[in-house]
């Protein structure tokens, strides 16, 4: 948890639209870049791209295919960030169900951490070959301009650098120094959750920032997003208690399962569309799927215990040699013996 002070210094921060830091005991100003010097970058960035792209560059929707050759990635590499990013989610939906079970919600929180390293080590290795991409490159000369034209000896009007000339060395440093300088989105989660910052929300939202959308910061788009976020979050009529909304992870199951449930309520609406009223109320039914994707989609209106009665009945099927009549079927003669017990 943020020291309130601090918080306190990124609100004001964030509202000034620049970032002020210390490097080697001189002090600098990184002001937001105006619209007018982002269109130029743009361009830069347009005209970079035109004038290497027949050069010794990869593109960088090439270089997975090269992480590949190399041996930094495994050919299935898609199947593991989805296997892998789908545990994720299942992971926080459980310790959004399990909340307030302290016990499971600790080996929750371990499974969390678990994954998110397996996740993050396999979005490492399938980026780390990115500074090679003509992309990359674009945009590091987009960047560039930008600093180069937005920081200022502090109290000064100054720029720091030439843009003409610019001494790498002292200008790597600088960029690290603001890199290290960069709010991470889990700070900024706090913020927009934080005491201060929610009067300043719930008081004034559409004043707070007196420039026109367009010329906002990233910080500042960033921080109404979030907000923006949390007040859903508040307004909605299941909203959780407030120990899961400060739990990042607890409220990303509480999403998970409010948009599940949401995609489940659709794809019920859907199928009932296809169904008449005497089929709907079968105790079974039967849909054809056109594919995979429809079939899982399918198998998910089937209860745990549905499921386990579908896969009974293929078991069985596949033990016998030959056709199998439905009454051979366990579940069909268990139904047959309740009746004739009921008789």
């Amino acid at each position: 948890m943020l020291d309130q002070k601090y918080i306190e210094y990124l609100v004001h921060r964030i509202l000034s639209g620049k970032t002020i830091f210390t490097y080697n005991n001189i002090v600098y100003e990184l002001y937001k870049p105006t619209l007018e010097l982002r269109l130029q970058s743009d361009l830069i960035y347009q005209e970079t791209y035109t004038s290497n792209l027949y050069d010794n560059f990869w593109l960088l929707e090439d270089i997975p295919n090269l992480a590949i050759e190399i041996g930094l990635l495994d050919i299935g590499y898609k199947k593991n960030v989805d296997r892998i990013e789908k545990n994720l989610e299942n992971n926080k939906l459980d310790l959004f169900q399990q909340y307030f079970d302290l016990e499971k919600r600790k080996k929750n929180k371990s499974k969390i951490e678990q994954t998110k390293k397996q996740l993050n080590k396999l979005y490492q290795d399938l980026h780390y070959l990115d500074y090679l991409s003509l992309e990359h490159y674009c945009e590091k000369i987009k960047n560039e301009f930008l600093i180069t034209h937005s920081l200022y000896y502090a109290h000064n009007t100054t720029l720091v650098f030439n843009y003409k000339n610019i001494e790498y060395n002292f200008f790597n440093s600088i960029m690290s120094e603001i890199s290290n300088n960069i709010i991470p989105i889990e700070t900024y989660k706090e913020i927009a959750r934080n005491e201060y910052w929610r009067n300043l929300w719930a008081n004034n939202k559409f004043n707070i920032l007196k420039d026109p959308v367009n010329q906002w910061s990233d910080e500042q788009k960033t921080i109404f997003n979030i907000s923006a976020m949390y007040d859903r979050i508040y307004e909605h009529p299941e909203a959780p208690v407030e120990a899961i909304i400060s739990d990042d992870d607890a409220l990303d199951g509480w999403m998970i399962h409010q948009k599940r449930e949401n995609l489940k309520q659709k794809q019920e609406k859907g199928v009932n569309t296809m169904l008449s009223d005497k089929v709907r109320n079968s105790s079974e039914i039967f849909l054809m799927a056109p594919n995979k994707e429809q079939a899982d989609t399918i198998k998910e209106f089937n209860t745990d215990q549905s499921l386990k009665k579908m896969q009974q009945k293929v078991e069985f099927v596949k033990s016998h040699q030959g056709p199998v009549k439905e009454s051979q079927l366990p579940d069909v003669r268990q139904e047959i013996r309740e009746k004739l017990k009921g008789q």
